[in-house]
């Protein structure tokens, strides 16, 4: 299966190879090939690490996996990969989520979409303090290499001057509530270099604060 010709036949052949050695121990042979494989393959390991992850008995061995294909060289395998908040948000409220965020953050997934990381942490509830050095990762790079990509509507990460002030803006006021100046200095820097870049505009700013 893995070695089909059909790449639905082989990304499908992947995943299960992957389950099966994470799960059961079973096809480990398999499963290494295709971790190295051809795209399809590292496609399906990657949707079978995403799904595994959403089990409390086999997250650790699937998250220990998951994140070299952040930055696979090809989209779909780390689009696939990038699936990993959207389909397990509850990662976030758990002692692995900031770290799991961070490493997000750095990666080329973020980098080709923003949302995937940003939309899931701008509904989450819980404690926001947590990510402030996931923050200042999103930041870096939003109003770096992606700024012009974000002023463009045509792109999807467009997306980020909607989602980022508002994930930003209420880690600051946790973090002022708390009275957490270290946090809360992050922030104000970190709202420095996304007005001086354009990311965002001060009427944003005002009309979030509103």
């Amino acid at each position: 299966m893995i070695d089909s010709a059909n790449s639905d036949v082989a990304e499908c052949g992947a995943y299960w190879a992957t389950a099966g050695s994470v799960a059961k121990g079973l096809y480990v042979d398999l499963a290494d090939t295709c971790c190295r494989g051809n795209v399809s393959q590292r496609t399906g390991v990657a949707g079978a690490l995403v799904d595994l992850a959403r089990t409390d008995e086999h997250r650790d061995a699937a998250l220990q996996l998951l994140p070299q294909y952040f930055s696979d060289p090809d989209e779909s395998v780390s689009n696939k990969a990038a699936h990993i908040f959207h389909r397990n948000s509850e990662l976030l409220a758990l002692p692995v989520g900031p770290s799991l965020a961070l490493e997000f953050a750095n990666s080329q997934a973020f980098h080709r979409d923003p949302s995937d990381l940003l939309m899931p942490l701008n509904r989450y509830t819980g404690s926001l303090l947590p990510f402030a050095e996931v923050m200042t990762a999103v930041v870096t790079a939003a109003a770096g290499p992606l700024a012009s990509l974000i002023g463009d509507i045509q792109t999807r990460h467009a997306m980020v001057s909607r989602a980022l002030p508002d994930v930003l803006l209420r880690l600051y006021q946790e973090a002022d509530g708390a009275g957490n100046t270290v946090i809360r200095n992050v922030c104000l820097d970190a709202w420095d270099r996304l007005l001086e870049s354009q990311v965002v505009s001060l009427d944003t700013l005002i009309a979030i604060d509103s």
